[in-house]
């Protein structure tokens, strides 16, 4: 009677177990499904993002001005400033030369 009642436990604990195993698996389903969900969720949502920057993209001006021509742009603007401020710069420091002077 005792083995009986062992068994009887051993059983009982075995019994146990595989449902605790039968909840992980279907919790385990559970999680696959959801994660597949997610995935495809996640797929549409940058599928529509990169139709947005494209959109976008295509939106942008195209008659800016390259880097090489900015560039040429501002040196040319430098050159004309100097030319009007370089003279100036030596009527200043004649004038400030004739007044150390005096």
């Amino acid at each position: 009677m005792n083995a009986d009642a062992g068994l009887d436990a051993i059983e009982s604990r075995l019994d146990r177990l595989e449902a605790g195993q039968a909840e992980l698996k279907a919790g385990q389903a559970e999680l696959k499904a959801g994660q597949t969900d997610l995935r495809a969720e996640l797929k549409h949502e940058m599928h529509v993002l990169h139709e947005d920057v494209i959109d976008r993209i295509k939106a942008l001006p195209t008659d800016v001005p390259r880097r090489a021509e900015m560039r040429q742009a501002f040196a040319e603007q430098d050159e004309r400033i100097a030319r009007r401020l370089d003279p100036l710069e030596a009527a200043l420091r004649q004038l400030i030369r004739e007044r150390r002077r005096s």
